[in-house]
C-alpha cells in the first residue's frame, strides 16, 4: 500500500475508534444518543447521495464533451 492509502486507512481507523469511544463516554441516555445517530446517519445518507448525484452528472458531461470533441490525426 503507498503512503496516501496508508495515511487514509489510518485516518478512517482514528475516526471510527475516536466515534466509538465518544458513544461509550457520553453522559446521554440511550434513547437521545440513538436519536442523534439516526438523524445524523440520515444526513450524511442525504449528502453522499447529492454528492454522488452531481459527481455522475459532472462525468456525464465531460464524457459527451470529450465524444463531440474532434480528433487531430
Amino acid at each position: 500500500m503507498n503512503k496516501l492509502g496508508n495515511f487514509v486507512l489510518g485516518a478512517f481507523a482514528g475516526a471510527l475508534i475516536g466515534s466509538a469511544l465518544a458513544l461509550l463516554l457520553t453522559p446521554v441516555k440511550g434513547v437521545v444518543l440513538r436519536t442523534r445517530i439516526r438523524d445524523s446517519f440520515v444526513t450524511v445518507r442525504e449528502e453522499v447521495q447529492q454528492a454522488a448525484k452531481t459527481r455522475a452528472n459532472d462525468l456525464k458531461q465531460e464524457l459527451a464533451r470529450l465524444q463531440n470533441k474532434p480528433t487531430v490525426e
